[in-house]
């Protein structure tokens, strides 16, 4: 979808090859294969384009994109679907390394090239043909329910601009100027115009409250589902499994987004509503809090993306500049693109089609969360060589803080138990309520710092450590009314601050073989959802009222109390620089596992 002068360039084991430049185009096809050597243990291929236009491959500065590609063989089509920063970022370092694949995830489509191992010289007849028969004609379904987390664009009304990688709309504006300036055209020379194409497919508007909840409301009910006209099917190449979701400020369409989401796509007559997590684009968005372990952590959706088959694709089908009745200029956004290096004005999105699905009956059930926040170790020091750790908790919109108590400790025990009660919204034919249960995001921060930043991250207290998403938390059948004794139903787990996804329950650490666990940042919490609020031994005169939540005082039947003996005979070789030294001795040791 980008006019540019591609270059490929291919790596295969201890060879590589460049191709032809061709200048000026958006779809390229290379009729004289590119020759080079190879031997049968070369399995390994790495593709780069460059525009040759704005730079030289031989500098490998600049790259469109670049993918690499496993256990090649002679005879096989392969489809590079490749992604990379935003076009015109304002941080192009950080897109090009996003390009290069070394800065996960990559936020935008930046093209798709088929690359075919063979020894023919020459392409065979009817060759570019049947690769474009390859593609589908389908449609594209969206439906949105929910978002939670959207601290970065509270009190905005938003937009959900929706691409699919390859697939495009026509743009009726660009083929009005197209018209009218052939049409008042006196020279031979062609004049320069639109391309007459739009990588948004749809665009949904929705609301973020004061508390960062993303709602979208339509005729339909709580939730929005569209689809893109099923008269102008979208070529869908194969390999694409992924829909991209951006989440913009409206009236800030035309630039370049700072929130956005990979959603994979449902099977044909499949829609599985599951919640999507959102990324801000460090190419574009300037994050200012830059914690211990970075996250672009953005805020989360619930929704589902899947495709219809339709059709095979017509002359008149989506390469047509004429989008037929299924949009006015009334419907349309402002016209402005920033998608996939388009330098021309294009409309920036369609609002779709009204999918009508039913939902049945709209319930509401309202679910606790049971959290136990239990201790944390290893945490990194601030300049002062200790930690003053406070946390915060955000499950769909509902929120619980703690500030700490200002003790100072790399390992600091915590003993935190916390109920929150979450409203859940789920209709009849929707499946069970597990599905529509909000992950939960656990901030970690060390409160001896003050600073602010973009989004959930913005905070007048601590400077963030990391962030844990807890997706998949356990679900107790009990029925409401019923006493849950936490002590034996929770399931402690250590959770790594410097890895995202690393874990280990609690009972397995004292056996477990990965040594770096011994000194690795991590938080140990247990987590369930229930549909009591009644604990075992925790009347209400012990409940404690904070903000959406309530803490209680976590009480086990039994303890253990150790009394240590420290003789210190003697320190050796300090270094000069260090005056009046001071020696601290905490009950943590490093060596032990706990």
């Amino acid at each position: 979808g980008r006019s540019c002068t591609p270059v490929v360039r291919i790596v295969l084991g201890e060879h590589n090859a460049i191709s032809q430049i061709e200048s000026g185009a958006s779809k390229v096809c290379w009729k004289t294969p590119i020759t080079m050597r190879a031997v049968l243990i070369d399995r390994t291929a790495t593709v780069t384009i460059y525009d040759a236009a704005v730079t030289d491959p031989k500098t490998e500065k600049q790259i469109i994109c670049q993918a690499t590609m496993h256990d090649v063989y002679p005879g096989a089509h392969y489809w590079l679907h490749c992604y990379g920063g935003a076009v015109g970022a304002k941080h192009a370092d950080v897109a090009t390394k996003m390009a290069r694949g070394l800065l996960k995830p990559a936020s935008t489509y930046r093209g798709t090239v088929v690359v075919f191992f063979g020894q023919l010289k020459k392409p065979m007849p009817n060759y570019f043909f049947d690769l474009d028969a390859q593609r589908k004609s389908v449609s594209l379904v969206v439906r949105l329910d929910k978002g939670c987390g959207f601290q970065s664009l509270r009190g905005q009304r938003v937009k959900v601009l929706v691409q699919l990688a390859g697939c495009r709309l026509p743009d009726y504006r660009a083929a009005l100027a197209r018209g009218s300036a052939q049409q008042q055209q006196t020279s031979e020379t062609e004049p320069e115009t639109a391309d007459g194409f739009n990588f948004n497919l749809l665009s949904i508007p929705g609301a973020v409250d004061q508390e960062g909840v993303l709602r979208f409301n339509s005729a339909d009910g709580p939730f929005s589902v569209r689809s893109t006209p099923p008269e102008i099917p979208l070529a869908l190449m194969p390999g694409v499994n992924t829909a991209y979701f951006y989440v913009v400020a409206e009236g800030q369409e035309s630039s370049p987004p700072k929130l956005f989401g990979a959603v994979p796509l449902s099977p044909y007559s499949m829609c599985k509503l599951a919640w999507h997590e959102m990324h801000f684009d460090p190419s574009v968005a300037d994050l200012a809090v830059k914690s211990d372990f970075q996250t672009n952590f953005a805020g989360l959706i619930l929704g589902s993306a899947r495709i219809e088959k339709l059709d095979p694709i017509t002359a008149q089908g989506s390469e047509s500049p004429d989008i037929g009745p299924y949009a006015t200029e009334e419907m349309l956004p402002p016209a402005g693109s920033w998608c996939c290096g388009s330098y021309s004005p294009a409309m920036v999105g369609s609002p779709g089609v009204p999918k009508v699905m039913s939902s049945g009956v709209l319930k509401k059930k309202t679910m606790y969360c049971h959290i136990d926040m239990l201790a944390a170790r290893s945490l990194p020091p601030n300049d002062d060589g200790h930690c003053s750790v406070g946390y915060a908790i955000n499950i769909g919109g509902r929120n619980y803080s703690e500030p700490g108590d200002g003790t100072q400790s790399m390992n600091p025990s915590l003993m935190h138990r916390i109920v929150i009660p979450v409203e859940i919204e789920t209709y009849e034919d929707d499946g069970t309520v597990d599905t529509r249960l909000p992950p939960i995001v656990v901030k970690i921060s060390d409160m001896s710092h003050a600073s602010t930043g973009l989004g959930f991250w913005s905070s007048d207290e601590g400077k963030l450590i990391s962030c844990i998403l807890l997706q998949d938390v356990l679900i107790w059948k009990d029925e409401a009314g019923t006493a849950l004794d936490l002590n034996q139903k929770h399931q402690a787990v250590w959770y790594a601050l410097d890895s995202r996804g690393k874990r280990v329950k609690f009972a397995s650490l004292m056996h477990h073989k990965d040594s770096s666990w011994d000194s690795r940042p991590r938080l140990l919490l247990a987590a369930a959802w229930s549909e009591s609020d009644q604990i075992k031994d925790s009347p209400e005169s012990d409940r404690t009222k904070v903000q959406d939540g309530y803490k209680l005082s976590i009480k086990t039947p039994s303890q253990s109390v150790y009394q240590m003996e420290v003789d210190i005979l003697g320190l050796r070789n300090l270094p000069a620089s260090l005056h009046f030294p001071q020696l601290s001795i905490t009950s943590f040791w490093t060596q032990g596992k706990g």
